[in-house]
Order: structure tokens, then C-alpha cells, then sequence
């Protein structure tokens, strides 16, 4: 019996995997009527870019990640300092008030790592994407970062007579 036919390749899964989050990316803008133009919300002005199909939205997702990396809008995440923890069997012991302190930096301590964790994904995402010039990737970062402050855009109705 010939198993090897059958058999997904590891390239196979990961080629499924990128095509599948590109289709659910891309069903955003299925009743979209095009063209579109996207207003690039910026520090000192607006960009505006004509995109015509969702093929031209990962292009400009591209590009403006690229950019927003190039002028340090998205970097990587510098690890924080954390607090000197103390071990639990310790805590038990301390008087009341500095129990309270070494409790209060075990939460910020996790609160941090949570917090660089969360931005280390974005920059991983973010090199991932430009490497593989995966544009529904890029569309995604910027997605999820538009409320940043001078990151947000929105598409906006463009007639042509």
C-alpha cells in the first residue's frame, strides 16, 4: 500500500493555512463596490490611495507597513524591567505591608510580560509578513493597530463618472 500519495508535505499545511487566513481577511471586502480609496491617517497629513480589488489592498498593506517600520511607527518591543519577585514561601513570612508590596509585583511583573508578549507577537507578525510579502498578514497588522495614534485609515466611496 502506497501511504506516501496521500500524505500532506509540511509546505502543503503551511500553503493551506496562509491561503485559508488570506480568504477569511478577504471576506471583509466581499460586498465592497470598487474602487475604494484609502484616507491614511498621518501625523502631518493624510496619504490617499486608489486601490481597486482586494489584491491592490495587500499591495498598499505592504507598502505602508514597510514604511511605518521604516520611520519607527512599528518597532521592536524592547523587554521590560521587572520588578525583584520574591519566591511565595517568603511572602507567607514578611510583615503585612511588605507582603503586600511583593504580592503588587508579582501582578505587575506578569501584567508586563503579558503586555510585551502581546507587542513582541505584532513585530513577529510584522517581519513575517514583509519577509513572506504576505499582504492580508500586513492588512491585519494595520488593522488591529488603526486606533494607534496617526496609524488609523479608513476606505472611503470613490465615484468616477
Amino acid at each position: 500500500m502506497d501511504t506516501g500519495t496521500n500524505m500532506t508535505t509540511e509546505e502543503e499545511i503551511e500553503a493551506n493555512k496562509k491561503a485559508s487566513f488570506a480568504k477569511r481577511v478577504a471576506g471583509r471586502f466581499a460586498n465592497f463596490k470598487w474602487p475604494k480609496l484609502i484616507v491614511l491617517k498621518d501625523k502631518h497629513e493624510n496619504g490617499y490611495y486608489l486601490v481597486t480589488d482586494v489584491e491592490s489592498v495587500w499591495r498598499w498593506a505592504l507598502q505602508v507597513l514597510a514604511m511605518r517600520v521604516k520611520d519607527h511607527y512599528v518597532r521592536e518591543p524592547t523587554p521590560p524591567k521587572f520588578a525583584e519577585e520574591v519566591s511565595d514561601d517568603i511572602i507567607d513570612k514578611l510583615p503585612e505591608a511588605l507582603k503586600k508590596k511583593a504580592i503588587a509585583d508579582k501582578r505587575e511583573n506578569e501584567a508586563l510580560k503579558k503586555r510585551y508578549q502581546k507587542y513582541l507577537d505584532i513585530w513577529n507578525d510584522v517581519q513575517r509578513a514583509l519577509a513572506e510579502q504576505n499582504g492580508a498578514l500586513a492588512f491585519k497588522v494595520l488593522d488591529d493597530r488603526k486606533d494607534a495614534e496617526y496609524e488609523g485609515f479608513s476606505f472611503e466611496r470613490l465615484e468616477v463618472p
